[in-house]
């Protein structure tokens, strides 16, 4: 990576130019900025102009969690989520992001902009112009310096928990929902992420455990000790469960807004707060008591947190007078997201092949709600009460620039210029070859219910962008999504060999079909009891089907029971996510 930023800054110093002469080389009615940029040089097929080899930019990246360090991989130019030497973990995957001048401005018959969006003509977009690094060779008479900062936040739990019209749960007594766990904001201290230089650019790093959930805990002000954070379940009541095994919080007056997250894991019980191996899994009751004791609550439940957040980079430049905030000097947004489980298929590959292969109507034959959309083709705000690094009172992603029009495209790609020519992707399918992953929106869900990497909230002056309507923790959402057929986000695994789901009861068929390593191998499994094979848990801690009696009955999980279970006992060992 640093060999790759030297010849990108080499590159841009052949402008050999002063910031003033940018200034009047500007696109008539622009306004030139300073701004961060998640970038990747992409090849044709991908690129946001179609056309050829370019790099494709966006206000937001896209970073994702693990249970070990990310890996870089040179053949592939680009992050992998698989570490070699340790194959049952999770590598995580950073996002990498510089600082460029840019214009703002409306886009121009030129411009390219992957995936454009009808309005787009009448959108204020930046456009990257030129990228800076440090030295005297990225401006002519400025020896430049650049720095970058964060501001991350999770506050799921908080969310949850706050109680302005008596529609939330309240929380045990002791506990303040200001504090962590219930918020963690890196401006506070809270290490959420790592910012790692390389060269001019820098990667924003979560930070892993060896579990992606982990008890949540937190000081009781009551009893003066540290406990496990947790609520008393609710009985069930109306719409307040899902499946039978999960809060549900829905909004009332807005039921596609998420302001909390929309489920919450209520099927580990608290019976001693000081001891998290004392937690009872209720999923060891048999059907029947497990049914009636989540239905009737009562209970204390633990919480759990992730590591997922969101937040802001920006950048400080000495040498050049362009730092006003949100004027001159503009944030992107970082999201930090749940593992991709195929990062080698985007979310824009999907669309594609929906338009292709399915053809009108074809979504929703394929996908039973939701769809493939990518987060790049998206137009909405980001969250407003996110705020600026170091700046305690200024936020970074306004809901309305200076003259007044809502900010929409902190999501988009844009790329270089596309001059003349056929606007046709030429060997589109090439795409397909290329081994780079992403960590730009394309790669990311752009459907909110309540969402795969980032879900949809609101207020009276807008709708936006937040991270806490996704489930707590998130593989609550994650396996829930998946189970119904690639709910949301499309490029999820495939949980339907529950057989849960069945022409002609549910339109849906396999979307991504597994192997059965990756779905888990029953003990009872032919091949095992063979000896062919070893028995295993798959993805999400189930074991996948297998046929019995002559072929004439498959012997599976039941839908209806989640078995993902926290390894509380010293005997137990605990999965990728924390869970059994």
């Amino acid at each position: 990576m640093r060999e790759l930023d030297t010849i990108e800054n080499y590159i841009y110093s052949l402008n050999n130019k002063s910031l003033d002469d940018f200034e009047r080389e500007r696109t008539s009615g622009a306004t030139l900025v300073v701004a961060v940029f998640a970038y990747q040089y992409r090849i044709g097929g991908r690129s946001p102009n179609g056309r050829f080899a370019s790099t494709a930019l966006s206000r937001t990246g896209v970073a994702r969690v693990g249970t070990t360090n990310y890996k870089f991989d040179p053949i592939r130019r680009s992050f992998w989520s698989i570490d070699p030497k340790a194959l049952a973990q999770i590598a995580l995957m950073p996002a990498r992001y510089a600082a460029y001048l840019a214009e703002e401005r409306t886009p121009g018959a030129e411009d390219a902009i992957l995936g454009e969006q009808p309005g787009d003509e009448d959108r204020n977009f930046l456009f990257p112009i030129h990228k800076l690094f440090d030295g005297v060779e990225c401006l002519k008479g400025v020896n430049l310096k650049v720095k970058f900062l964060e501001r991350h936040c999770n506050e799921k739990l908080a969310k949850f928990h706050a109680n302005p019209d008596g529609a939330r749960v309240p929380v045990v007594d002791g506990f303040d929902i200001t504090q962590a766990p219930f918020v963690r904001d890196s401006g506070s201290g809270h290490r959420l992420v790592e910012l790692k230089r390389v060269g001019a650019s820098v990667l924003v790093v979560p930070k892993y455990h060896k579990s992606l959930n982990r008890v949540a805990t937190a000081k009781n002000y009551k009893t003066g000790r540290d406990e496990i954070a947790r609520f008393v379940v609710p009985k069930e009541f109306g719409e307040n469960r899902y499946a039978g095994s999960s809060f549900q919080f829905l909004e009332e007056k807005f039921a596609e807004r998420r302001t909390a997250p929309e489920y919450i894991n209520i099927r580990h019980e608290v019976i001693n707060p000081r001891n998290p191996r004392k937690i009872k899994d209720l999923n060891q009751l048999p059907w029947t008591a497990f049914k009636r004791k989540v239905k009737q609550g009562g209970y204390e439940a633990a919480h759990f947190v992730d590591d997922t957040c969101e937040g802001a980079v920006v950048a400080q430049i000495s040498g050049i007078e362009l730092n006003e905030a949100n004027k001159t000097n503009f944030a992107a947004f970082s999201m930090i997201c749940a593992p991709d489980f195929f990062p080698l298929v985007d979310q824009a590959d999907i669309t594609d092949w929906v338009v292709q292969v399915l053809g009108a109507g074809g979504e929703r034959e394929q996908f039973a709600q939701g769809g493939p959309r990518p987060l790049s083709e998206r137009r909405n705000c980001v969250n407003p009460p996110l705020l600026r690094p170091r700046a305690p009172v200024v936020p970074a992603f306004p809901v309305r620039d200076s003259d007044h029009a809502r900010v929409e495209t902190v999501s988009a790609i844009v790329g270089g210029k596309s001059i003349g020519g056929d606007e046709k992707r030429p060997l589109r399918d090439l795409r397909f070859l290329d081994p780079s992953t992403s960590f730009l929106p394309d790669g990311a869900s752009g459907i909110f219910d309540p969402g795969w990497d980032t879900s949809f909230s609101g207020t009276d002056e807008a709708d936006f962008l937040a991270a806490y309507g996704l489930g707590s923790p998130f593989p609550e959402d994650v396996k829930l999504c998946a189970a119904l057929n690639s709910f949301w986000p499309s490029a999820a695994p495939d949980a339907t060999r529950t057989f849960g789901l069945f022409p002609p009861k549910w339109n849906a068929t396999t979307s991504v079909p597994l192997f059965d390593v990756e779905l888990g191998i029953h003990p009872n499994h032919p091949n095992v009891k063979q000896g062919l094979v070893a028995p295993s848990l798959g993805w999400d801690g189930e074991q996948g089907p297998y046929y019995e009696r002559n072929f004439r009955f498959v012997n599976h999980a039941n839908p209806s029971v989640s078995t993902i279970r926290l390894a509380t006992a010293g005997s137990e060992s605990q999965g990728w996510n924390g869970f059994q």
